[in-house]
């Protein structure tokens, strides 16, 4: 990209792929605290943000070509890389939790649903299709009106919540797409409000009530399409996307220690978001072996395994070094992989 980089908005996408990876792992301390108050926002902020970053400058075409390789491409290789890991971790695991016929794996991973060998990947197909309906209505509807951008990002997504009404798994969750094109839509919008100005007690009274609401709601699974109430859940995502994006300007300016690390993170999200989950299924399969799963009391999952502390409030020592280690594996592979990406996409 040979594009300026935001800081802030590197930051921001560090907290939404960092809280991705926290949820996934099953190891987040107090996650049934954490869970309500982070699943709502974690995947709306992306495309929030990318409606914030959309520009009139870029026709219709290249904006497609841009994020057809973006997000296409890298979907495809992450696609079949991972599927071929599976195919050999499923050989030798000996539970039969990622037992899967092949043929049924490989044909979900042409249709984007359900994908046991990199669950995540759903999100790239579906997000390029919400980039082609944002950058159709955008052009169309909602140059200069505020009004005609909210209305239609409405509109969209009462339509993302009745063209499923089963919830299933429906091909390259087309469904979602149109909720992810809706807080596009808004993400445009928002970069219009002047964030310097919102005074901090502004903010406060805004989190407490981020935090009110989203317990009220529960926890989020958009995939799944579990989402408490639509019409909270549409507010406490919007919300917390906003809160999200503010603390992440405030840190770009005030330069705190961890903003640099937050950024790379961020900088590298879809690298990380691609590699994490198949990362986790091996590392499972290590500890397994090992013996460290049986002896904590595990039980794999297809996504790593779960394990039942005797405290729901107090995080164990366990849990801390192996959400750790899951998320700190995935950023080993960024220097590699960020030069490929260069290289070829």
């Amino acid at each position: 990209m040979n594009q300026k980089r935001i800081a802030f908005i590197d930051i921001a996408r560090g907290f939404a792929i960092l809280a991705v990876i926290a949820v996934h792992t099953g190891f987040l301390p107090l996650q049934h605290q954490l869970l309500p108050l982070i699943t709502p926002w974690m995947l709306p902020v992306f495309a929030v943000l990318h409606g914030w970053l959309a520009k009139d400058t870029h026709s219709f075409a290249d904006v497609a070509v841009k994020r057809l390789r973006s997000l296409i491409v890298p979907y495809c290789i992450a696609g079949f890389v991972s599927y071929a890991l599976w195919l050999g971790l499923r050989w030798y695991a000996v539970d039969t939790v990622l037992f899967v016929p092949w043929d049924m794996a490989l044909r979900q991973l042409f249709l984007g649903t359900s994908l046991v060998f990199n669950g995540p990947l759903w999100f790239l197909p579906a997000f390029f299709i919400a980039t082609v309906i944002f950058e159709i209505n955008r052009a169309t509807f909602t140059k200069g009106g505020i009004a005609k951008a909210l209305l239609l990002a409405a509109t969209l997504t009462f339509f993302s919540f009745t063209v499923n009404p089963t919830k299933s798994h429906v091909v390259f969750s087309y469904d979602l797409s149109l909720l992810l094109a809706s807080f596009m839509l808004v993400g445009e919008r928002l970069r219009a409000v002047h964030w310097e100005k919102i005074q901090m007690g502004t903010w406060i009274a805004v989190g407490v009530g981020f935090v009110a609401l989203s317990i009220f709601n529960g926890t989020i699974d958009m995939f799944g399409r579990e989402f408490g109430n639509p019409w909270l859940y549409l507010l406490s995502a919007h919300i917390g996307s906003g809160l999200v994006i503010g603390v992440a300007q405030r840190m770009a300016e005030r330069k705190w220690w961890v903003t640099g690390a937050l950024a790379v993170i961020g900088r590298h999200s879809l690298l990380v978001l691609v590699t994490h989950w198949p990362m986790m299924q091996w590392l499972t399969f290590v500890l397994t072996i090992l013996g460290l799963v049986p002896v904590l009391g595990g039980t794999p999952t297809y996504m790593s395994f779960s394990y039942d502390h005797p405290s729901a409030i107090v995080f164990t020592l366990i849990e801390l070094p192996l959400l750790a280690l899951y998320m700190a594996v995935p950023l080993l592979i960024l220097p590699v992989a960020g030069r490929l990406r260069r290289a070829y996409l």
